[in-house]
């Protein structure tokens, strides 16, 4: 197995959402750009309790605030994922990146809901305390 990467003893990742979008940025320029702790991987279609495994496969280490995975995804064009499906909660709010006064980027809140054994319509998915942010680039984001 792998070793997993570490952050040193005191250090958390807790990047802005302004890092984020300056890491996916470059790695929009560079594709074999890759810096830990966040990793490509197709999360999409994976139930949101697979992330640990996911991130697992991926050597996270220690260092991430509890339960927090960062990945980098293409954007699917259906959310459904496992048992269930991600439904956005919000729309694309801008990012900010103060330094060079322009909008560098986009975040919205999606939410897990579960399909019922008895599922009629999506009115009968069952809401999950799984929350995923995503975050799309300026001239990518709709």
């Amino acid at each position: 197995m792998a070793a997993q990467f570490e952050l040193p003893i005191g250090f958390r990742f807790q990047p802005s959402d302004v890092d984020i979008c300056k890491y996916l940025a470059n790695k929009k320029i560079n594709s074999n750009f890759c810096s830990y702790p966040i990793f490509n991987a197709d999360v999409y279609g994976a139930a949101p309790w697979d992330l640990p495994v996911i991130g697992a496969e991926c050597n996270m280490g220690k260092g991430l605030g509890e339960h927090q995975y960062y990945f980098v995804v293409p954007k699917p064009r259906v959310c459904k994922a496992g048992n269930g499906r991600w439904i956005a909660n919000t729309k694309h709010k801008p990012i900010l990146d103060e330094q060079e006064d322009d909008i560098i980027g986009y975040k919205r809140t999606l939410t897990y809901y579960i399909f019922p054994k008895e599922r009629q319509s999506s009115k009968d998915d069952i809401k999950t305390k799984w929350i995923m942010h995503e975050y799309r680039l300026q001239q990518t984001a709709k």
